[in-house]
Formats: C-alpha cells, sequence, structure tokens
C-alpha cells in the first residue's frame, strides 16, 4: 500500500496509515520526482500570508467559512486545502486554529472566502476592522526533496519514487530505508538529521547541531556512505 502512487488524490492530505510497526502519512509532491528512501520536506511558507491579514468580513460564531484579505502574494485554488487558519487577535479572542476545507483562487491583495472543515464552526466570532488571521499550509501538500539547508518541516522519507505531482506516502515512524551521507563514526543507534551536503539525505547528528531535529537512528548496521541504510525513524 505504501509504495503505491496516483495521479489522482484518494486521501486527505496527511492522513495517517499505520501497517504492523510502521506509520506513513499521504502526500502529495510538488512539480519535480523524488527517488525513493529520500528524506523530504514541507514547502516554504508563502510570502504576505502571515498572521496579520485581515479579516473581510465577520464571521459569527458558528459560522464555517470567513472572508480575508490577502498581502501581497496570490493563493491558488485550494492553495491551503487541508491545511490551517488562525486568528491571532492580542484580546478578548481566544487564538484557535481550524481545519481548511476548500477555497477558490484569491488574487495579490484579494479578498476571498475560506470554508472550514470543522461542523461547528467558529467558536468564537472573528470581527472584520478587528481580528487578525494566518494561514499554515498543509506540511503535506506539494513537498519537496529535503534541501541542504532547511526550507521547512521534514515529513518522512518516500517509499517508493513519487512522480511530479502525484500522490503517494513518505513513511515517518518504525523501521525503514533512507539513503545516508555519514562518517566512519555512524554506528548503530547513532542519531541522524537532515543533510547539510547532499539533497534528501540524512547525516549523523553530534553536539554542534543541537538545533537540528533527530530524524532517525541508524539501525541494525552501521551506516554505509552514500547508500540506501536500516534506520529507525523517529519523525513522529
Amino acid at each position: 500500500w505504501e509504495k503505491q502512487t496516483t495521479s489522482g488524490k484518494k486521501h486527505p492530505l496527511g492522513t495517517k496509515m499505520t501497517i504492523r510497526d510502521r506509520t506513513f502519512r499521504y502526500v502529495e509532491n510538488a512539480g519535480t520526482a523524488i527517488g525513493e528512501a529520500l528524506l523530504c520536506s514541507a514547502q516554504a511558507g508563502i510570502p504576505n500570508h502571515d498572521e496579520t491579514l485581515a479579516v473581510a468580513t465577520t464571521a459569527a460564531a458558528g459560522a464555517t467559512s470567513v472572508s480575508i484579505t490577502l498581502g501581497g502574494t496570490a493563493a491558488e485554488k485550494n492553495e491551503y486545502q487541508d491545511g490551517y487558519i488562525f486568528n491571532n487577535t492580542a484580546a478578548g479572542t481566544a487564538a484557535l486554529q481550524y481545519r481548511i476545507a476548500s477555497h477558490a483562487l484569491i488574487g495579490s491583495g484579494g479578498t476571498g472566502t475560506i470554508y472550514i472543515d470543522e461542523p461547528d464552526g467558529l467558536v468564537n466570532a472573528w470581527t472584520a476592522g478587528t481580528d487578525v488571521v494566518g494561514l499554515i499550509g498543509s506540511p503535506w501538500k506539494d513537498i519537496v526533496v529535503s534541501p541542504t539547508t532547511i526550507t521547512g518541516w521534514s515529513v518522512g522519507v518516500t517509499c517508493n519514487t513519487l512522480p511530479a505531482s502525484y500522490y503517494g506516502w513518505v513513511q515517518t515512524g518504525g523501521p525503514g530505508l533512507a539513503y545516508l551521507d555519514v562518517a566512519s563514526s555512524t554506528v548503530v543507534g547513532s542519531a541522524l538529521m537532515a543533510g547539510t551536503n547532499h539533497v534528501g539525505q540524512m547525516e549523523l547528528l553530534t553536539y554542534e547541531d543541537e538545533a537540528y531535529q533527530a530524524l532517525a537512528t541508524v539501525g541494525s548496521l552501521a551506516g554505509v556512505d552514500n547508500a540506501y541504510n536500516p534506520v529507525w525513524l523517529t519523525i513522529e
């Protein structure tokens, strides 16, 4: 199942699948094919879609949609589907986030309606001219092979070659395979982080890299450089 890829969407992005001792997430690839056993990252955040977007029309408590105004960058149709919208008002309104069901294309600086995927709707009213909001893209949408300089969350390791703009699965937990950039000191049980020398690879995590997340440990055999290696994934 985890090796299947399709041109059409079969599940909501981020759907979690557990097969015995392994965990996977459902993803959409961006515009470049990604090979097997490579670490992948979420797309970088989109400028001008941050936490200070204006609420264009007041939405009452219980509403399942809200009208907002973007900054100077457009949002393509359903750019934020399966992602989140949250309010960021300092006083009076609890800061809560809601899953996004859909939205139409919203032009640069334009106003559009965000439909939320929660049947009870907003807990509190969002007031035009007072409340501000932000958008969080699904980390599982338009994933890319992990770059050598981190630009987004690490989301998983590919289970098969994932063609451009296709849907499939990445592994996030349990025994798996990963392509490693390692030194002779990378022994069984060594912690691994996103590689800084080669895209899509993992490398040894040392005390000098304390700002990086431990994503896996080397498996039952010492790591072999530039090769597929057994690892224990701990991304989630």
